[in-house]
């Protein structure tokens, strides 16, 4: 997670240290994360270029811990039509995504906890990237997921791109290659 260790405590008490982790690392995040995820960028290339719709679709998107804005930026780039929610806990992320995506049109910015978004809309393409790790229990996962299967459209599609830690030492090695 991005550098920082938590401790096993409460639930609340671990998302405000999660809050506070990314409000405090919004201005480096992308330096950050382009050190410790290796393939971060072919990693959502990939994710982006999996949307099935045509380069001149209008897609409506929710980014789900949209960051820095990253991911929005890049489905903006190749889908011109969208129009895009950016969600994310820490305001400092908002902003930067903000900054980021200064240049395009039809872009929301929410600030809130994924965990509890109610969604106002649905979508053709929902999107999360090193965000749904933080839903705790498997319970917590099947429940968002059900959220996320409700909010999308007839044809929609969910991405989610995250990094896993295998138990498996020799799946591990040839990850690693």
């Amino acid at each position: 997670m991005l550098g920082v260790r938590l401790k096993k405590t409460e639930v609340g008490d671990t998302m405000e240290a999660v809050k506070k982790h990314f409000e405090d690392e919004a201005k480096e995040f992308d330096e950050i994360i382009l050190r410790l995820i290796p393939h971060y960028k072919e990693m959502i290339d990939g994710m982006v270029s999996s949307i099935p719709a045509n380069n001149s679709s209008n897609i409506n998107v929710i980014d789900l811990g949209c960051g820095t804005g990253t991911i929005s930026k890049q489905i903006k780039i190749n889908y011109p039509g969208a129009t895009i929610t950016c969600l994310d806990l820490a305001e400092n992320m908002i902003e930067m995504s903000k900054l980021k995506l200064a240049a395009f049109p039809d872009i929301r910015f929410q600030v809130g906890d994924f965990r509890n978004y109610e969604f106002d809309d649905t979508y053709d393409v929902v999107v999360s990237s090193l965000a749904l790790h933080h839903l705790v229990t498997d319970d917590d996962k099947i429940e968002f997921y059900k959220k996320i299967y409700e909010s999308l459209r007839p044809n929609g599609v969910f991405f989610n791109a995250d990094v896993i830690v295998t138990t498996q030492p020799q799946k591990a090695i040839c990850c690693q290659e």
